[in-house]
């Protein structure tokens, strides 16, 4: 393989979009455990509705873009990812309590879909304004490659850790997943979008 084809090769995914795919790929477990694994959880809980999770959580992912044109361009960017990581935590700890009631299960659905609506565009957003606009092509290629990988690697580990150890252990490292996704942000986002303030 010559030098120039070996180089277009690599041309096809743009570095520059790294600080968005880089806060996105760890956090995208999250979004792995809840595409693979919330409803599966929720009937081992013996719940009868429990696929009224991703409808909950549909609805909640489709109302928070709506209205996410009012702050994605205002908030800094670590402020909004500061809400996303919240509510996937809180997600989390509903999970966490989830075996004490099915509302309490069907409601963490609402926060799944908002650290889920939040998060994608914002990161997406921060790969993608890293790069010259001639690049904004293979900035996405990077940013949905990361998304895709994190997704995927996580479904199979979450299947290990669930049948060796329970879907409570799985949850449990969703959280860590969240917090180190957090500290990922603070320390690859580009300086303006670190920014607590404007």
């Amino acid at each position: 393989m010559s030098k120039r084809t070996l180089r277009d090769s690599f041309n096809i995914f743009e570095p520059r979009a790294l600080p968005g795919a880089i806060p996105q790929m760890i956090m995208c477990p999250t979004f792995g455990f809840g595409v693979f694994f919330a409803g599966l959880y929720g009937t081992t809980l013996g719940y009868t509705h429990a696929g009224l999770f991703y409808t909950i959580s549909a609805v909640s992912m489709i109302i928070i873009r709506m209205i996410s044109k009012h702050f994605m361009d205002t908030v800094p960017a670590i402020k909004t990812m500061t809400g996303a990581v919240a509510c996937g935590i809180l997600c989390c700890l509903m999970l966490l309590a989830a075996p004490y009631g099915e509302p309490v299960f069907l409601a963490s659905g609402i926060f799944y879909g908002l650290a889920t609506g939040i998060s994608l565009p914002l990161n997406q957003s921060v790969a993608v304004k890293n790069t010259p606009p001639e690049r904004w092509g293979a900035a996405n290629a990077l940013f949905l490659l990361a998304n895709d990988i994190g997704i995927g690697f996580a479904s199979v580990i979450w299947g290990v850790i669930n049948d060796s150890f329970g879907f409570q252990t799985s949850i449990v490292c969703v959280i860590v997943c969240l917090i180190a996704s957090y500290a990922s942000a603070w320390i690859v986002y580009p300086a303006r979008d670190k920014r607590w303030r404007h």
